[in-house]
């Protein structure tokens, strides 16, 4: 009876602020971040340097013509390279006035610029060994796969939510996508580096430049002629 007249002759104010916040739990943030334009900074920069590699595919020919390899003695495989390098270092300049912009005038909370810096360069790298080997290998169809891969990986990276809250077939290749340990090294770069994170998600999203590279030098010349017929009958169609 006593705990009845207790409950009975609690304020109501008191009792809803019970009922509101039953428990209180003190924070305290080992990564703080200041908002959530910088939260969501890692997710948009590594969106915006994919998309700078697919505006790059379409805006130079990545495949010199037979004219331009005889002219210079080039091999298939040194003008793939060759080719290659160029796309490369413009990406790089491409990150880096992302990365920069990011920070000098966005104002992106950033613990380590430098290290963001480089994962924006290596992100962009890669990224373009990969649309660059889609192109060079299967022409406009290749940069329609590299738009395809843009799509499945702004779904499937979990950059605006947890990756548990994803469809399972999402969950299942989220540790393969490349957008994935791009985000991860730059969100470390950004709000602080634990237990060398930063490095792992760095070198994971390296490796994939080596099976890009490769991918490219071995499916160019089987698929040339193929490509050169589909190129050749779309512009006969007058619509591109």
């Amino acid at each position: 009876m006593d705990q009845v007249r207790t409950i009975l002759l609690t304020s109501p104010a008191e009792l809803g602020a019970f009922m509101a916040e039953p428990v209180s739990i003190e924070r305290h943030a080992v990564f703080p971040v200041e908002n959530n334009g910088s939260a969501m900074a890692p997710f948009y920069t590594t969106l915006a340097i994919w998309i700078g590699g697919v505006v790059l595919a379409a805006l130079i020919k990545a495949t010199p013509s037979a004219r331009a390899l005889q002219e210079t003695g080039c091999t298939v495989t040194q003008a793939y390279l060759g080719r290659l390098a160029l796309f490369c270092g413009t990406g790089i300049i491409q990150a880096a006035i992302i990365c920069i912009g990011d920070v000098g005038y966005l104002g992106v909370q950033c613990a380590h610029p430098g290290l963001f810096l480089l994962a924006g360069c290596v992100a962009s790298v890669v990224f373009i060994s990969i649309i660059f080997a889609l192109t060079s290998s299967f022409g406009d169809i290749g940069k329609a796969v590299a738009v395809v891969l843009m799509v499945v990986q702004v779904a499937g990276a979990g950059g605006t939510f947890p990756a548990q809250m994803l469809p399972p077939v999402f969950q299942t290749i989220y540790a393969w996508l490349p957008f994935v340990h791009a985000g991860g090294a730059m969100r470390a770069a950004l709000f602080g580096i634990y237990n060398g994170d930063f490095w792992i998600q760095l070198a994971i999203l390296a490796a994939y430049a080596v099976p890009a590279v490769a991918l490219g030098l071995l499916l160019r010349r089987p698929t040339a002629h193929a490509v050169k017929r589909f190129e050749e009958a779309l512009e006969s169609t007058h619509v591109m």
